[in-house]
Parts: C-alpha cells; structure tokens; sequence
C-alpha cells in the first residue's frame, strides 16, 4: 500500500497519532521537532538529502535573490537623494558610499545563506528514522497506535503520577520507551502488510497461503503481540484511573475527618452523644478509604513495572 493510500485512510477516523521519538533522540533535536514540525520526514520515506535552500528550490530562492537586490539598490537610491539633501555632497557621498557597501555584505550573505543547509535542516536529516510520523502507520497500525498514545496521556495526566504515587515506574521513562517500541514493531508490520497486499495481487487465498502462509502467520503473531501490549497499556491506565477516584474520596474523607469533632460537639448539644457507634462509623471511613486507595496503587504499580523494557539496541527501521 502506497503513503497516498495509508493518508487516504486514516483520514477515515478523523484522527491522527502524534509522532513518536527514540530513547536516543537528543532534547535540542526534539525541540527543533516540535517547533518545526514540518521538517520530519517519515522513516518509510528516504532520508532527507543534503541540500541548501538554492539546491531543493532553485526558482524561489533565485527570485528571492533578486527581489532582495532590487529591494537593496531602490532603498540605497532613495537613502542616497536623502542624504544628499541633508547633508553637504562630499559627506553624502561618503554616507551613500557607506550604505552601498554594507548592502553588498548583506546580499552576500543572503547567497551564502541561500548556498549552505541550515543547521536546523542538517540536524533534521541527521536524526532521521529516530522519529515516527503518522504516514509510517497503516489504518491497522494507527488504531493500536491512538489507543496506546491515550493510554498513556490518562497515565501522565492522572493526579496519582502527578503526585509522586506512581514514582517506582518512572512513568517518564518508561511509557515514552513503550510508544517508541510499539511504534517501530508497528512501522514495520506496516510495510511487511504492504508488501504483502502487492504480492497478493491477482493471486487466489489458496495459492496465497501456499507462497505466504509463513510470512502471513508470523505477521498476525506479531500483531497479536502488539494488541496484547496495547491492551497492558490500557490496563494500566485503567489502575491509574481507578487510583485517581479513591484519591479524590480520600480527600474528602480527610476533610471529613478533620470536621469530625464538630460532629461529636453537634450530636453532645443535642444530647445523643451517648450513641458512640454513628462517631466511630466517621473515624473509620479516611482508614478505609486509605487502605482501598493502598490496594490499587499497588496494583497499578505491579502492571506498571511490567511495561519497563530490557536495554537493547534499536533495529533499523524497516522501508
């Protein structure tokens, strides 16, 4: 299936996966990436060639070349009449002299700057293929992709992670790890799918699992696998969630709890303290509400634990 194809369709489900990035992918490169978005190319496409602005676009930056000259020589003309008018001749035609060769520095800088790939372009190219965009995922790929990537958001949004309660996870590191793992093995399905789909053409089921039986077979293990870890995903999500409510009752409970002598007050003025059972009914509710939220915090964090991955060397990706 070609990209045309795969954007085509996901623009069926009206959503698109963010990009993810590798472990390994430096901060300045990935601030570069969210300030210019623009200039990531898909790790299925080639990588970006080396090139100045003159090179990738000849007629625009030769036309801006000599926009730019032209702007130069009226503005110097126009400085020229004033200085003329201002000043005596022999210092207005040192001022105009001036002004003439500051603007060939400038025009030539704007051609060397024309001429040389700017850092931002080469550090693009440098770190292609340790970043993936929607288009290196078919429909199949991008709707496990949008599951994991919301999985994760609750998880990093949850006030239990805010607060520090799911710190043995290290949720910072470990589910960026997750969606940058999931994403290669989903890349690489994409293309194996692809490739696939090509071969298949004009070819009926049986011949089909005759010649690609194996292959088909191990790509649907594969794909079971990465359900599978998706699902964990959002099973952990889920925990943290879970954990989020009890911490809000907690909450109440604890203010309820701090209000409890005021109740014992209220029911003693209007003589009912003797009943102690309704008092010790409020003492108990913050320790139960603690001891549930206990519960499924640890929960959680045994799930969490599970998704940390062993330390191992990227493949390349597949294209």
């Amino acid at each position: 299936m070609g990209k045309d194809e795969r954007k085509r369709r996901k623009s069926k489900s009206g959503r698109t996966p963010k990009p993810v990035f590798s472990p390994e992918l430096p901060p300045e490169a990935r601030d570069l990436f969210a300030e210019h978005p623009d200039l990531m190319a898909p790790a299925s496409a080639p990588a970006p060639k080396t090139g100045s602005d003159l090179r990738r676009t000849p007629g625009e930056s030769v036309a801006a070349l000599f926009f730019f000259a032209g702007l130069e020589v009226g503005l110097w003309f126009l400085a020229r009449w004033i200085l003329h008018a201002v000043f005596p001749d022999g210092l207005a035609a040192w001022l105009s002299g001036g002004a003439a060769v500051f603007g060939v520095f400038l025009l030539i800088a704007a051609f060397v700057g024309a001429t040389t790939e700017s850092q931002q372009r080469a550090l693009a190219r440098k770190h292609h293929g340790e970043y993936l965009l929607a288009e290196d995922w078919d429909e199949d790929a991008t709707a496990l992709m949008l599951r994991a990537q919301q999985a994760v958001r609750a998880v990093q949004k949850s006030e239990v992670n805010k607060q520090g309660l799911l710190d043995a996870v290290k949720n910072d590191v470990v589910l960026p790890e997750q969606l940058w793992d999931l994403g290669r093995v989903l890349q690489q399905q994409s293309v194996l799918r692809a490739r696939q789909a090509e071969l298949g053409k004009g070819l009926g089921d049986a011949q089909l699992d005759q010649i690609l039986g194996p292959q088909r077979q191990a790509l649907k293990l594969s794909a079971t696998a990465m359900e599978e870890k998706v699902a964990k995903l959002e099973r952990y999500a889920e925990q943290v969630h879970d954990a989020d409510a009890v911490l809000r009752a907690e909450t109440v409970a604890a203010i309820a709890a701090v209000d409890t002598d005021r109740y014992v007050e209220l029911l003693a003025s209007t003589e009912i303290a003797g009943d102690s059972s309704l008092i010790e009914e409020l003492s108990k509710d913050t320790s139960r509400v603690h001891s549930t939220l206990a519960g499924i915090l640890a929960a959680a964090l045994e799930t969490g634990q599970t998704l940390a991955l062993p330390s191992k060397q990227d493949p390349p990706p597949a294209g």
